[in-house]
């Protein structure tokens, strides 16, 4: 184990993590170079120990039908050394806490800023995917804020991510008219001159005379909807 500690430190061989920011390849890789190292060795050695703090990068060794291209060399890799009755273990080493080998790998990552690029790594699709869902989001986001349009539906939605985060109710056709505005409300029919008047006929209501079914946004219930809601539950007794 100490000489293949003193492999991987004396190669210095540095990832430039500024090619696409992803700290979960760059240890993969490392992984993949001791593994390779191992497979390369003449020794009588049958049993290994690999320490590393990523437990992103042990986990995703449990993945028999990962389709990153790392994983994959790294568990073929395994399979034959498996095969000639060798074996490397993998234990997690808790970063920062005074590990000659992690602190090493952390200066070394600082270091890999001021270099230039050692190894070209191909972006993984997922990293597309998640570059392009972000900036979707946020032009979304953007384009909903600035419009002139859903002033109701910003009332209880003020952004995009904030309507994607509520899981508790699942949208229908009545709600949709009260979460838009759009619907048999005196406020909307009287645009289109489908009522005479934006106010609640009980002018009893919340401000200026409105309540919650002549407007959406505005939450004081209707006197006359109360006194609807108290009629019916009378007939029912």
């Amino acid at each position: 184990m100490e000489e293949l500690v003193s492999h991987l430190l004396c190669s210095g061989v540095v990832l430039n993590p500024r090619t696409f920011n992803l700290v979960f390849v760059a240890e993969l890789l490392c992984l993949n170079f001791a593994v390779k190292w191992i497979t390369e060795q003449n020794s009588v050695i049958s049993e290994y120990l690999i320490c590393t703090d990523s437990l992103s990068s042990l986990d995703s060794f449990k993945c028999i039908s990962s389709s990153n291209n790392i994983i994959v060399e790294i568990q073929k890799q395994l399979k034959s050394l498996r095969d000639k009755n060798i074996s490397i273990d993998f234990a997690f080493a808790r970063g920062h806490t005074g590990v000659l080998g992690n602190e090493r790998a952390d200066w070394l990552a600082k270091a890999a800023t001021k270099r230039k690029i050692d190894i070209d790594v191909n972006i993984p699709k997922s990293f597309y995917k998640k570059i392009t869902n972000e900036r979707m989001m946020k032009s979304w986001n953007q384009e909903y804020l600035i419009s002139n349009k859903g002033s109701i539906t910003k009332k209880f939605f003020p952004t995009i991510n904030k309507r994607l985060s509520c899981h508790h109710f699942y949208t229908n056709y009545k709600l949709t008219q009260f979460l838009t505005g759009y619907g048999n409300f005196k406020s909307y029919l009287n645009k289109f001159n489908l009522a005479p008047s934006s106010f609640c006929d009980c002018n009893i209501g919340g401000e200026k005379g409105k309540c919650r079914t002549c407007d959406p946004s505005v939450f004081q219930v209707c006197q006359r909807e109360k006194d609807h809601k108290t009629g019916v539950q009378e007939t029912q007794h």
